[in-house]
């Protein structure tokens, strides 16, 4: 395997370890994961992976949004939207 490609592997296994980990303890996922990352960024000698802010738009933010759209409780919108359009109209005039 290529350097990289070892580097990828190994923060799959990571993330699949700590997701598993966030399960067993019964806590939510991301909480998890980030505590995990910032672990793994204090670790001597692990290379560092850099990623290109396009990469990140393109492949992992659609997904991300997607997600949360699905779960949003839109209902919630109606009440602030009144609010905000207020507000709207009191900057604007």
């Amino acid at each position: 395997m290529v350097h990289g490609e070892l580097v990828i592997a190994g923060l799959l296994v990571a993330v699949a370890g700590l997701s598993a980990l966030a399960r067993y303890l019964s806590v939510p996922y991301p909480i998890v994961l980030v505590v995990g990352g910032a672990l793994l960024g204090f670790v001597p000698g692990l290379p560092s992976a850099h990623l290109d802010p396009e990469v990140v738009l393109v492949v992992f933010l659609p997904p991300l949004l997607y997600r949360a759209s699905m779960y949003a409780n839109f209902n919630d919108f109606e009440p602030t939207s009144a609010r905000s359009r207020s507000a709207r109209w009191g900057w604007c005039w």
